[in-house]
């Protein structure tokens, strides 16, 4: 499928230009500059996997291989173009050949390892993400699910093809885009220059507003990779540096000194830039304007070329070289080892373990490279291994869906282990049943909006067809405590309403639900909750938790509601699984925590709690001293598991909470 056009073969890309001036390059010549950038981009992401305190902004070397992918593939399409050569087969036949031989290896061996440690329902889950990997929508997938609803991301084998995703989708739509420019005359440069604009602002907008859609929509991602091209055109229209191209329309003439220092310059500006992103930027509100820093350190680095200092002394050292050679398996291989092991172990593996962990990466990873990539990307036979890949991976992508139907084939000898607890795991089956016991709010058409939120309708009442008498307002801790309260107060319609941020009467996820209950005259009873110590790290600096809770109990209190807080369960450092089951390879069983943890976990909310209180119109309902005592804190009742994840309850935990707060429930609210 080539196309082929009866034009000037420079007109397109460079306009008029002299006979003399040389035509773009046809091909992307091998820099090993640029893959030791790779493997700059890859130890950063590993190094911030396996140990996050120790690197904290590891993570933007994702976004580092999002410039160089885009630089790269779009230096192919370009020149395809403007030589008249490409061909949308050919491009996506190499695409295939580059991705999936490493992609299928790792989904197989992941869906093999998963079959004898995974529970049903986790295995459901991997099984979703094998189908979401496979047709490259991950980032689509997890970002339908992430929440605090959902399971830890550390359980999650595959979370890290997420990216594989927004490149693959963006594969998908640039190369149609250039053609049609290409057709149309459009300029190349201000094609680019316009979906970056649109793209960066989209993530600018988000990123405060709806952090998670900012990080997995491709439409927010984009302009890294189309840095990436905006480098490719300028490099295939103008050979030279940016400051001899300007310095023609001045009449300037560069010595070749001026050029090597100027290069020296950017390139060590640009390593610096990534060492900054590396070291300063931070996971709230990501990428928003952080992720510039490691975008324009790699474009600085790349536009330098290979002859600059840093890029020649040390991006192009051997070892470096040779990482980056291996740097797309070695990305796949990393997370589930890490995953897997923290599944295993029920708990962030110690530091030995994860250093262990690390070095079988860089050995599967070389294998995966020499005996699974590299024969099947190179030699004879194209089609028909393209095809062979094609088939393979289409197949595995039908198998994980399968999975995903048949509930995580639960008849597995994986799936049954023997249990030493009793009780569910997963919000999956507390919300089912939550849901089938108690009936959805009927609400206004504004409420009604307000209420849907990521698929879910974030409102349940205990009575249908009457008025609520008792508002929870909270995030999930709320839900977990509405069927406490619920259970306890059968005379009463008990609804919650809940958001993932902090219950503050002016923000506007909560607006339609203030309005709700402030004008509703029958609710005389308000429950704030929450997730104390996240919210308030997740706060911005400029707002104060005090400052707006205040306010929120001011407006409530004005409105003739009684005004009730709670204090907080434990976080747990281990999974409840640990303490549920002892499964296949799992080392200990755990139930327990020292109960000097939990008092390290309350300093950051229990002044502002004691704070609040100070307020008469204030009641405070402490559930904390139900799951612990002077010594310790615990996840179970005897043969009970309380707990569905590290801090939420479970159906047992919500009801045996609610037995034993039944006193002060019923003495305030009956």
């Amino acid at each position: 499928m080539g196309l082929h056009r009866l034009a000037p073969k420079t007109a397109w890309l460079h306009g008029n230009r002299s006979q003399g001036e040389k035509t773009p390059v046809d091909h992307v010549k091998y820099r090993p500059d640029i893959d030791g950038l790779r493997a700059i981009a890859v130890l950063s992401v590993v190094a911030f996997h396996a140990f996050p305190k120790v690197l904290k902004g590891g993570f933007v070397g994702v976004d580092i291989f999002f410039v160089i992918s885009g630089f790269l593939i779009s230096s192919i399409i370009l020149s395809g173009l403007e030589h008249q050569r490409f061909s949308f087969i050919e491009f996506y036949s190499r695409r295939i050949r580059r991705i999936f031989p490493a992609l299928l290896t790792v989904l197989t061996a992941s869906l093999a390892l998963g079959w004898f440690v995974l529970l049903a329902e986790e295995y459901q889950q991997l099984g979703k993400h094998v189908a979401g990997g496979a047709a490259f929508v991950s980032n689509l997938v997890l970002w339908g699910e992430s929440g605090y609803f959902d399971n830890d991301a550390e359980t999650k084998p595959l979370l890290h093809l997420w990216s594989l995703g927004i490149e693959e989708q963006f594969y998908i739509v640039w190369p149609l885009l250039l053609w049609l420019a290409w057709r149309l005359r459009f300029s190349a440069l201000w094609s680019c220059l316009l979906l970056a604009a649109l793209s960066f602002g989209w993530n600018m907008a988000l990123y405060r507003s709806d952090p998670v859609a900012d990080f997995y929509s491709p439409l927010t991602r984009f302009w890294e990779l189309l840095a990436g091209a905006l480098l490719a055109y300028r490099t295939l229209v103008h050979a030279e540096p940016l400051p001899v191209v300007l310095g023609r329309y001045v009449g300037r003439q560069w010595t070749a000194l001026a050029l090597n220092r100027y290069r020296t310059g950017l390139s060590i500006a640009g390593l610096l830039f990534i060492v900054l992103a590396v070291v300063i930027t931070k996971q709230k509100h990501f990428p928003g304007q952080w992720a510039v820093l490691s975008v324009w350190g790699a474009v600085m680095l790349i536009s330098a070329g290979p002859t600059a200092w840093a890029n020649r002394r040390v991006l192009s050292r051997s070892l470096l070289v040779w990482i980056g050679l291996i740097s797309f398996p070695l990305y796949l291989w990393h997370w589930p080892i890490l995953s897997f092991l923290r599944i295993i172990e029920g708990d962030t593996p110690d530091e030995m373990q994860r250093l262990a962990a690390i070095c079988l990466t860089f050995i599967l990873a070389w294998l995966t490279y020499r005996g699974v990539e590299r024969p099947l990307r190179f030699g004879g036979r194209i089609r028909r291994k393209t095809f062979l890949l094609l088939a393979s991976v289409t197949l595995l992508g039908i198998g994980g869906w399968l999975i995903l139907q048949q509930a995580g084939l639960p008849s597995r000898s994986a799936a049954r282990p023997d249990a030493m607890l009793e009780g569910d795991i997963g919000h999956t089956t507390y919300h089912r049943y939550v849901s089938g016991k108690y009936h959805p709010c009927q609400p206004d058409a504004l409420f009604a909006k307000a209420m849907r939120w990521d698929g879910y309708v974030r409102c349940l009442q205990s009575q249908a067809d009457r008025p609520v008498d008792v508002a929870l307002i909270g995030d999930s801790h709320a839900e977990h405590l509405f069927l406490s309260v619920a259970e306890q107060l059968p005379s009463k319609n008990v609804a919650f309403y809940i958001r993932a941020e902090p219950p503050f009467v002016d923000s506007p996820a909560f607006a339609g639900i203030y309005e709700h209950v402030l004008a509703s005259p029958s609710i005389k009873q308000v429950i704030l909750t929450m997730y104390w110590a996240k919210r308030i790290g997740q706060l911005p600096a400029e707002v104060s938790m005090e400052k707006e809770m205040r306010k929120t109990i001011d407006a409530l209190v004005s409105h003739g509601k009684s005004v009730f807080l709670t204090d907080d369960n434990p976080l747990f450092p281990f999974d409840p699984m640990k303490c549920k089951v002892r499964r296949v390879f799992l080392s200990s069983q755990q139930c327990e925590m020292p109960r000097e943890l939990f008092d390290r976990q309350t300093v950051v909310y229990g002044e502002l709690l004691a704070k609040l209180q100070q307020d008469p119109a204030v009641h405070l309902i402490e559930t904390a001293k139900v799951f612990c005592n002077s010594v310790s804190c615990a996840m179970n009742r005897g043969t009970e598991l309380l707990f569905r994840d590290r801090h939420h309850l479970n159906i047992n935990g919500s009801k045996y909470l609610g037995e034993q707060i039944a006193p002060v429930l019923k003495a305030n609210f009956d």
